[in-house]
């Protein structure tokens, strides 16, 4: 598979970075939810589909 540049907003990398830190355990879904402004719930839902 060849490498493909992903063009993203700096809104979209921020949440990309949080969700990343979020599913490799850097910080908690309540740390998530609050720098993303959702609910904890909703962090559970993005941490399942991912």
């Amino acid at each position: 598979m060849e490498n493909q540049l992903i063009i993203m907003t700096n809104k979209e990398a921020q949440r990309y970075e949080i969700i990343k830190n979020l599913i490799n355990k850097k910080i908690t879904g309540v740390q998530a939810a609050k720098q993303l402004s959702l609910s904890t719930r909703q962090i559970k839902r993005l941490k399942k589909s991912s």
